[in-house]
């Protein structure tokens, strides 16, 4: 029929001409996405990825935005590895990490994506509750107290997973000395700009606390 809609269900005869109607909602039984209520609305976004969250899930209509800019919970465990525009939009995943971050008014326990300075900064001001970070391109750091002031600002960090960057000794040290909670330490697929054998840093590893510590396989000069 024109201007009808049939729901058929595999096995089972098509429902008569006067039945037909019943499987077309009226515009007043269409749901209201803006209507649903605050919990609901939580649920749905957080089965989203956290990168739809920070695009297009909140132009969808106020509730949703409202919520997506208010709720900190949703942003307590901050996982932005799903987007791959960083080559193509090289200033977009740093604008996702630091408004990330600000939505979760200090709330962050876990981040997991692709940081430089400024989003580590940011990090350490930000998330002073974080306890897992997984990240990828944390760069070398010339200014060795800054290496330190960013760690010492996260006292509770548990887990550190360090892909495709540099790990440097300062930054080792100052894990050490500020991060007493620190029980997995992954540095296999990072670039170490030390030689972990020599002294004194092959003694303080080997003399850390740290329960599962993973160091790279290759070493530069």
């Amino acid at each position: 029929m024109e201007g009808k809609y049939e729901t058929l269900t595999y096995g089972t005869a098509a429902p008569s001409s006067s039945r037909r109607e019943d499987h077309v909602a009226s515009p007043g039984k269409w749901r209201d996405w803006a209507s649903l209520p605050r919990d609901v609305l939580y649920v749905v976004l957080s089965k989203l990825p956290q990168t739809e969250i920070l695009g297009a899930a909140v132009l969808v209509c106020s509730p949703w935005r409202r919520l997506a800019l208010e709720e900190h919970l949703l942003w307590r465990r901050i996982d932005l590895r799903l987007w791959d525009e960083k080559e193509r939009h090289p200033d977009g995943w740093k604008a996702m990490a630091l408004a990330a971050l600000e939505r979760s008014a200090g709330r962050c326990e876990s981040f997991k994506g692709h940081v430089d300075a400024d989003v580590l900064v940011h990090l350490a001001n930000r998330a002073p509750l974080l306890r897992k970070l997984n990240v990828t391109g944390w760069p070398y750091i010339k200014d060795k107290k800054l290496v330190r002031d960013i760690i010492k600002k996260l006292p509770l960090l548990e887990r550190l997973v360090l892909s495709d960057g540099r790990f440097q000794e300062e930054l080792l040290l100052a894990l050490l000395d500020y991060c007493p909670r620190l029980e997995l330490l992954d540095l296999t697929d990072s670039w170490p700009t030390f030689r972990v054998w020599e002294e004194p840093i092959n003694t303080t590893i080997q003399n850390c606390n740290i329960k599962y510590l993973c160091m790279p396989l290759e070493v530069l000069d």
